[in-house]
């Protein structure tokens, strides 16, 4: 059920009580010899859970309030356009009649679609799953093998003062790189039983949501930090937070400073809070911000964008919890052919069903390594 704008408001104001009496118990906790560390660390868990709950409830809350103001000065034709999308796009899955408005938002070619506005669509649907692929370099591709050239970073030097009109660059002055792709194939199927779309078509489009691009944001994750772990053969050990924090001082180009990127798993950032909540440190290093784009609060470690990952995308490795930390955008080259999809209509156990087939295809390569791959010791 919706909620009302006024109960969103109260529902904002009960989160900010409950982050405000967590706060008092735990400062109160810290300060009782009789609580353990380890009830200290659930304690200071449940504080973070609810001051992300405070920011998301603080963002629901501004969300209605400014679709209310939308609302009152007219009609958003980016949401009818959004509509209009998806019509077109439940059609085709459907495999009903098409008018020529909707065939012109849908490239057909043999039965398989590809969505026009594939990019706004699939970034909307991938927006409740982290996905690492937004902080690397997306470069889209047409052909399934190729050669991608680029200047080495690592090369890079000033510019060459022309002195006259007639100077002229030696191309010998740029050092250029070259690496290969070779696109890959992931698929899935998805089947939807018409019964559960028959209300309202478009609703497919949420229902394959759930499913597809959840698995799609997955897959990325895996093969790219296979990718960025293989490329360093021997991770450096990072002891505690500290030796996290003198490596992005020390390791990383200071040019790079506003593209770096610290990726690492869930006991990794556990661990992290853990011993910055240990040592006094956690709302000294640690800062939750809201950032237009985003749904929820945005992380950052002493200055440094962080993200994290579940273990099976980024499995610990022999007890120690990996991170990957530097300019990702710099390092890493997505190769991305697009997503095909293909739907059939069937019958099984006397149920009609839709059985949607999609096609991811990329490949990832590491392009330099203008980052650092450490591990942190979890025991």
């Amino acid at each position: 059920m919706e909620q009302t704008l006024q109960e969103l408001n109260t529902a904002w104001i009960q989160a900010g009580q409950r982050v405000s009496d967590l706060r008092a118990k735990r400062t109160l906790d810290m300060l009782d010899e009789n609580v353990s560390v380890e009830e200290i660390a659930t304690l200071s868990a449940r504080l973070e859970a609810a001051e992300v709950k405070l920011d998301i409830a603080h963002l629901k809350y501004q969300n209605a309030l400014n679709a209310g103001q939308t609302e009152n000065n007219g009609d958003d034709k980016m949401n009818q356009k959004q509509k209009e999308i998806k019509a077109a796009y439940a059609n085709l899955i459907l495999q009903k009649p098409m008018t020529a408005e909707q065939k012109a938002l849908v490239i057909i070619d043999d039965g398989t679609g590809n969505p026009v506005w594939q990019e706004e669509v699939f970034t909307d649907f991938q927006r409740p799953f982290q996905s690492i692929k937004q902080f690397v370099n997306v470069i889209p591709v047409k052909t399934f093998a190729g050669t991608f050239v680029f200047e080495d970073p690592s090369g890079i030097t000033e510019l060459t003062e022309l002195v006259d009109y007639d100077s002229q660059i030696q191309e010998d002055d740029e050092k250029l790189e070259s690496i290969r792709y070779k696109i890959r194939r992931f698929g899935s199927i998805i089947p939807v039983s018409l019964s559960n779309i028959q209300d309202s078509p478009e609703s497919v489009i949420d229902i394959l949501q759930a499913s597809h691009e959840k698995k799609k944001a997955r897959t990325e994750n895996i093969e790219i930090f296979k990718m960025l772990q293989n490329a360093i053969a021997t991770p450096s050990t990072l002891s505690s937070h500290l030796d996290l924090e003198k490596s992005l001082i020390n390791d990383i180009d200071p040019a790079l400073k506003d593209s770096v990127v610290i990726a690492t798993n869930q006991s990794g950032f556990s661990k992290l809070v853990s011993t910055l909540d240990s040592t006094g440190n956690l709302e000294n290093f640690l800062i939750y911000k809201m950032i237009d784009g985003y749904n929820s609060p945005v992380i950052f470690f002493n200055g440094f964008r962080i993200v994290y990952v579940s273990d099976e995308e980024l499995p610990n490795v022999n007890g120690s919890a990996p991170f990957v930390f530097g300019s990702l955008f710099l390092s890493l080259k997505y190769f991305d052919k697009g997503t095909l999809l293909k739907s059939s209509l069937s019958y099984k156990f006397n149920q009609a069903m839709v059985s949607t087939r999609f096609i991811d295809q990329f490949d990832v390569q590491v392009a330099n390594t203008d980052y650092q791959y450490g591990l942190m010791p979890l025991s």
